[in-house]
């Protein structure tokens, strides 16, 4: 008898463990099935945000300002042209109108602004285009200038919030129609005298 006791005390602690085991395989299982589902919507929003990138920046409802600045191409900078230096350097227009916002949001969606696999940023920042939502994050879309023989302008994308950093790409006409927006917008905001005249005498002609 205490033999068969015996092998009923391990039988018993058999199935327990056994139980146990099963339970916690499919317990992981689970929650390693979780993790795979919010990885995969992770992906998929990360997707989301870089594919049809103007067709996403046209259809923002959240932009409280925008500010557009340029830097004419027959302006001569020592070095290259950063965001800083274009910003302090270049001409600056900015709105809270919601008519101009809507219509700047409609050059970049005409000039189809596309994420691309360019590796490269180091370009001479032209074009920059700054929008303030209504959270406080800032969206920064920088452009180089045109070269004669292409049709498409090279740049980077960032937003602040989602620590998205894209190279992106645009239609060849896109530092013109920004031109010609920053006219319609007004008077550029620049406090240096000489760099106000010369905005107006450049961008204004």
């Amino acid at each position: 008898m205490k033999w068969l006791n015996g092998f009923r005390i391990m039988t018993t602690s058999g199935c327990l463990l056994a139980t146990l085991t099963l339970g916690c395989v499919l317990f992981s299982m689970q929650t390693f099935g979780q993790n795979i589902s919010a990885s995969t919507d992770k992906l998929k929003d990360s997707e989301d945000q870089t594919t049809d990138l103007s067709s996403r920046l046209a259809s923002l409802r959240s932009i409280q300002e925008a500010t557009v600045s340029l830097a004419p191409s027959s302006w001569l900078f020592y070095g290259r042209l950063d965001e800083n230096k274009l910003r302090k350097l270049g001409c600056s227009y900015s709105t809270r109108d919601p008519s101009m916002i809507a219509h700047l949001q409609n050059i970049l969606k005409k000039n189809e602004v596309k994420a691309t696999i360019n590796k490269e940023s180091q370009f001479d920042a032209r074009n920059g285009i700054f929008l303030i939502l209504a959270d406080g994050t800032i969206i920064k879309i920088l452009f180089g200038q045109q070269f004669s023989g292409l049709n498409t302008v090279q740049g980077t994308f960032n937003h602040s919030s989602t620590n998205v950093n894209l190279s992106v790409a645009a239609i060849d006409s896109l530092p013109q129609d920004l031109v010609n927006w920053a006219v319609e917008t007004g008077a550029p905001s620049a406090k240096n005298f000489e760099t106000r005249l010369n905005c107006l005498r450049t961008i204004h002609q």
